[in-house]
């Protein structure tokens, strides 16, 4: 087999449109969809990587601890599962085993290149820019639409994730420590706060990325919503990647859905049917005009460095309360990460 062409990196935020994007990439001939080694709670079964922390930074070269592990997932030198003697008292256990590792077989044998989708790799993007040459392509989102989505799903963070990495704290958020510090011992009990806050640290990291690295790709979420048809075939041929047929009818399936009213469908957090469109402006709906205003002042000058006033306008007949009951029919509803 050739050796491995260059991976492509998704990163950004979560809930920021990287599932999608990585899924469309890893629709071209001869590649493989690698899904979140940075993953805590779901680490990637290729691999025996773990992470201590969420947006865990990685530094250093090939004498860190997880460099062979990375050098590994990254040339197809995948875990495969391993039969025991007591998978012969459970069949089904055995049969799955070997389907699984008969599926990744074939898959090293047949792909050349990893698009690796995984926004919690976001700090330790240079790192594996540095060591493994991988070219990133960092998704953004209005935030929003990132703590409305936040808010939606119920998820939180612990920032103590990033006050116990004293290194990502000096190079990143110096001026923010103290802020998070308050924010960590606050608790849980305001999300909107909380969204809003951990989206201008995660910017804070991509505006300095954009700043040190002009060369990689920076794509906004609305942008690649709004004009899928024609954003995805130039984000093919900036990282060398064919549009094929097969792309455009994967495309087609999961950007558009019959009801223009409903921003995505979806049966679990990575398969999601959406109207891309539709999907942009969704927290117009879910917001007040005081937590989109709040939202805006804790962002700040970062936001203001991505979106515009016009894009923090809510839209005519958007109605920015809601009943319960919209917002638990919109509980079933997923804008995708």
């Amino acid at each position: 087999m050739d050796a491995p062409a260059k991976t492509i990196l998704v990163t950004g935020s979560h809930r920021s449109g990287t599932t999608w994007v990585g899924k469309v990439l890893a629709t071209a001939p001869q590649t493989a969809y690698v899904h979140e080694p940075f993953n805590v709670i779901h680490p990637c079964e290729l691999t025996s990587l773990r992470m201590q922390y969420w947006y865990q930074r990685l530094n250093g070269g090939p004498d860190h601890p997880d460099w062979q592990e990375f050098h590994d997932l990254l040339s197809f030198r995948w875990n495969s599962p391993k039969l025991a003697w007591s998978d012969l008292l459970h069949p089904r256990t055995a049969l799955r085993k070997l389907r699984t590792k008969r599926r990744r077989t074939r898959l090293c044998d047949r792909c050349r290149q990893i698009v690796l989708k995984d926004p919690i790799a976001l700090l330790s993007t240079e790192w594996l820019a540095e060591n493994f040459g991988v070219q990133p392509v960092i998704m953004i989102r209005h935030p929003a639409a990132f703590a409305s989505s936040l808010q939606l799903k119920g998820w939180t963070f612990d920032f103590q994730n990033l006050l116990e990495q004293p290194e990502a704290i000096e190079e990143f958020f110096p001026e923010e420590r103290e802020a998070i510090e308050q924010q960590s011992e606050q608790g849980h009990d305001d999300l909107i706060g909380e969204g809003a806050f951990l989206w201008r640290l995660l910017h804070k990291v991509i505006l300095e990325f954009r700043r040190r690295h002009p060369e990689w790709i920076y794509l906004r979420h609305e942008d690649v919503s709004r004009h899928p048809a024609e954003e995805f075939p130039r984000l093919f041929d900036r990282v060398g990647l064919p549009y094929t047929s097969r792309t455009d009818d994967f495309l087609r399936q999961t950007s558009t859905s019959t009801d223009p009213h409903i921003p995505g469908v979806s049966t679990s957090i990575h398969n999601v049917v959406r109207n891309s469109a539709a999907n942009i402006n969704v927290w117009q709906q879910r917001l007040t005009e005081e937590e989109v205003e709040r939202i805006r002042r804790i962002t700040g000058s970062t936001a203001d460095a991505f979106y515009r006033n016009e894009d923090w306008q809510i839209a005519h007949g958007s109605s920015p309360f809601q009943s319960r009951v919209s917002r638990v029919r919109e509980a079933h509803l997923c804008d995708n990460n």
